[in-house]
């Protein structure tokens, strides 16, 4: 996991989409501006963007990369998502305080589930599996 802090803050951990090319991984991304959420709306901050970047086949998230306001903040959830190995059903299934930069995730999160469902990919629930 890494932090730049700068003015937009950087914040990422797991693969980058160029990452997982390399690695010849079919992956999908899932995407979330600030602009969309209340929170972004409310304070101004409609620059910022958070990615999801998560295998195709199973929706097991691979990366998560944001810019913006308090990205150094942000990342800790897709640190702690990607350490257990977590879909991105898991951002779906949470709930969190809105209105709050959190909602990136559920946002970003639906955004993947719409462009899978868009290639005819399967939205099935994933039963418990060994991770």
């Amino acid at each position: 996991m890494s932090a730049v802090y700068s003015v937009p803050e950087l914040a990422g951990v797991g693969l980058t989409e160029d990452n997982a090319k390399e690695k010849g991984i079919d992956y999908e991304v899932g995407r979330c501006s600030f602009e969309e959420t209340a929170r972004g709306l409310i304070s101004g901050n409609t620059d910022g963007i958070l990615k999801l970047v998560f295998r195709r086949q199973d929706r097991r998230l691979l990366g998560v990369h944001i810019l913006g306001d308090i990205a150094s903040e942000l990342i800790a959830l897709g640190q702690a998502a990607l350490y257990n190995s977590d879909t991105i059903d898991v951002f779906n299934n949470l709930t969190v305080a809105t209105p709050t930069y959190t909602m990136s995730y559920k946002y970003a999160a639906f955004d993947g589930f719409k462009r899978l469902a868009a290639t005819g990919v399967s939205l099935q629930t994933f039963e418990s599996e060994e991770k």
